[in-house]
């Protein structure tokens, strides 16, 4: 059986004999991204619990297939087709359930939505479901995986490749996962490729997986499921989108932003609750004291002196308990860091102090004192999850759904401020560590998994925000999507380095997130160099505020050389704020001519090492919300290079205007900056811009429009119309 939905880009083949039900998924070319051979994708695996404990996990081939029907005309949406597929499982020789697979497609997305329910007999819950699996992904040459980890990471789609994202966390800050073939490095477009995403707005607790064999690529999403009332019907709270797509992550990314954009976190609504504070929104650079005034005041003077910028502080272990220890008492502070803070902030610096907000320290006097044990969560067996870090001290998470929790949170956020006289506060965790299944019922959310997670923190976050005026920050660590609304910053640093890291995040959500700093900076980071200039060349070219820093490692005499890269970077920055803040970011630049590869080892954030193969000059564009196009570029080594620079490929010079511009020999105008500020208008090649870009250095081209005025549109395009390309020549 063979089902082609309207005006979709890909085609299903149903095997309806074996019942593994998905044989083929075929791309615009006719190219089937499964490979039969490879064994049964099972598309489905179900763990339930009977009333008297049974817990049986089931799979299609457990049951018996019934049949397949159109889909109901009222149960599908007015642009919708689909199909719903049946299979009978026994639970035991009394006991019976219907579970139906229902595969439908809008005509406005070359996407096909996929969900699952269960009709349930008394007193039988549903615990987790995998759904989908596709556990026979065709593997092909030069085959990639694109995954959702901080930043976004590309990998070898390559046999022994595991992947395992549990969202929402650093390692799953978006729902998708895309597979693509890519032949050359610079351009990264790939051919047609395989999408999947669950396009949840409630952000219900999900793991993706990806596990690569020598036959094939196997992925699949695991939902805990809230046991709610036994018996009756269950369905999936989300579905799960699959389609084909070309243009590589940049394509996948494409397919996933339209759907954020009816989120809680992502939407309208969303966008106008509320803008960042000016002093955040206005820093380009941040450094990060660490420990006592004594150690951090001298040396953050000197550094605010040289950066001269706009300048952030996050200060950690500012408090008399050890790191990770005794939470959430942060109060007191050590001595003199209230007077250095005042200090700092006299002369221009903006201050936000480190809390957590997921940790509460069981040998804490406030546990015992305010009875915390209720408001952890807890296992199935009734045990606190319970998280050991570096402090090697055992520290109980605490469910957001809480009351206690919440407020705890809040007064302490509140306290520290007051008591510092700060900017903002950093919530550590909440962006960053996954959410896991709750079982306590008393804390007024369904014992398991679901969407509590999310709405707890929602919720704890306004608590938080009710307590300060409308210039005090909130910021957290990493960038979990589904927080976008509620935190002014996000601390993106966390990205693995066993991928090569791709601007994934960006491609959805830039003009909608403000990002801080790229990876963690290892101790030899700036003795090697080219591990520290790599990460601030991305930093700045993906549009995050630049440094987090130690001031005394940036500031000691050996690292001059980078303190002078990274103030270049800052100072440049500032010109092109505009479109970091609120722009569109359009896609990786080209970037060829004198720009061979240059390679080097750096260290692992969390021990290893790991080798870095990468252009000297590295470019991104961007499209700022008045439709203004610019070309930012960084020259992260210490010699100039001449460089032929192509536009990314979704502003392709095949277009009628780009034809146009080769055969009359069109320039564009454009206007240079560099960390000096403007130097010149200069006129390129539109289908091949070259460049000198000095060493160690950012430099800015903004274009202008066909009257020769800078800041109006050169290219433009608007995903959320349909698409389309306007381009302005000069002849």
């Amino acid at each position: 059986m063979i089902i082609k939905f309207p005006n979709h880009s890909h085609t299903f083949e149903i095997d309806l004999m074996c019942g593994s039900l998905l044989r083929a998924i075929y791309d615009p070319d006719g190219g089937n991204w499964l490979d039969e051979d490879a064994g049964e994708t099972g598309l489905w695996q179900i763990r339930f619990r009977g009333p008297d404990g049974t817990a049986p996990a089931m799979r299609p081939a457990n049951g018996y297939f019934i049949d397949a029907q159109p889909l109901a005309a009222d149960a599908a949406d007015d642009d919708a087709s689909g199909y719903v597929f049946r299979w009978r499982l026994t639970l035991t020789k009394r006991d019976e359930c219907e579970v139906r697979v229902i595969v439908r497609s809008a005509d406005a997305h070359s996407l096909s939505l996929w969900n699952l329910e269960i009709a349930l007999p008394p007193g039988w819950f549903v615990t987790s479901v995998d759904f989908p699996v596709l556990a026979n992904i065709r593997l092909r040459p030069g085959l990639k995986a694109a995954v959702p980890s901080g930043w976004g990471l590309e990998y070898d789609a390559a046999p022994g490749f595991e992947y395992e994202g549990h969202y929402p966390s650093c390692l799953a800050v978006m729902q998708f996962v895309a597979f693509y073939p890519v032949s050359e490095y610079a351009i990264r477009t790939g051919g047609n490729g395989l999408y999947i995403g669950a396009h949840d707005p409630n952000a219900c607790l999900k793991t993706f997986g990806i596990k690569v064999s020598a036959k094939a690529a196997r992925f699949s999403v695991t939902h805990p499921a809230p046991l709610a009332d036994p018996g009756g019907l269950f369905r999936l709270p989300f579905d799960t989108a699959i389609g084909c797509f070309a243009g590589g992550w940049h394509g996948a990314a494409r397919l996933y932003r339209p759907f954020t954009f009816t989120t809680p976190w992502g939407g309208a609504e969303a966008a106008g609750r509320r803008a960042a504070p000016r002093w955040l929104s206005g820093a380009d650079l941040w450094l990060r004291p660490d420990g006592s005034a004594a150690d951090n005041l001298e040396v953050t003077k000197r550094a605010l002196e040289y950066f001269d910028c706009p300048t952030a502080l996050h200060w950690y272990r500012w408090h008399v308990i050890p790191y990770d220890t005794h939470y959430p008492e942060y109060l007191p502070a050590l001595p003199g860091i209230a007077g250095a803070i005042a200090e700092l902030r006299g002369i221009g610096a903006s201050v936000m102090p480190y809390i957590n907000g997921r940790l509460w320290d069981p040998a804490s006097a406030s546990w015992s004192a305010e009875d915390a044990a209720g408001s952890a969560v807890r296992q199935e067996n009734g045990e606190a999850y319970t998280e050991i870090y570096g402090s090697k001290v055992s520290n109980n998470v605490m469910c957001p759904f809480t009351r206690q929790w919440q407020r705890k949170v809040a007064d302490v956020a509140r306290d520290v401020a007051r008591e510092l006289g700060v900017d903002g506060i950093y919530i550590d965790q909440i962006g960053a560590a996954p959410g896991v299944a709750c079982h306590n019922a008393a804390h007024g959310h369904p014992p398991g998994g679901g969407s509590f997670w999310h709405e707890g923190y929602r919720a704890l976050l306004d608590t938080v925000r009710r307590e300060h005026d409308a210039e005090f920050a909130l910021t957290t660590e990493e960038n979990a999507e589904c927080w976008l609304d509620q935190f002014d910053g996000l601390l993106v640093v966390n990205t693995p380095t066993d991928g090569e890291p791709i601007p994934l995040f960006p491609a959805v959500y830039s003009g909608r997130a403000l990002t801080i700093g790229f990876q963690y900076f290892p101790p030899d980071d700036i003795e090697r160099s080219l591990p520290f200039r790599l990460k601030m060349a991305r930093c700045f070219l993906w549009g995050a505020q630049l440094g987090w820093i130690q001031p005394a490692r940036i500031m000691a005499p050996g690292a001059a050389r980078e303190a002078r890269y990274l103030r270049n970077l800052a100072h440049t920055r500032r010109h092109a704020r505009r479109y970091f803040l609120s722009g569109h970011f359009l896609g990786v630049a080209d970037v060829r001519g004198g720009n061979p590869i240059v390679s080097g080892r750096a260290s692992g954030a969390f021990g290893g090492s790991y080798m870095i193969s990468v252009p000297p000059v590295l470019g991104s564009v961007w499209e700022s919300r008045d439709g203004s196009v610019a070309l930012m570029m960084v020259n992260h080594t210490d010699e100039p290079h001449a460089v032929v620079v192509q536009a990314p490929d979704i502003r392709s010079a095949s277009t009628p205007s780009g034809a146009m511009a080769a055969s009359h020999g069109a320039r564009l105008c454009a206007a240079l900056h560099t960390h000096e500020g403007f130097i010149k208008n200069i006129n390129v090649d539109p289908l091949a811009i070259r460049l000198d870009v000095p060493a160690a250095e950012a430099i800015m081209l903004e274009f202008a429009d066909d009257a020769g005025e800078h800041g109006r549109p050169w290219i433009s395009t608007d995903e959320e119309r349909g698409g389309g390309l306007r381009m302005f020549f000069h002849a």
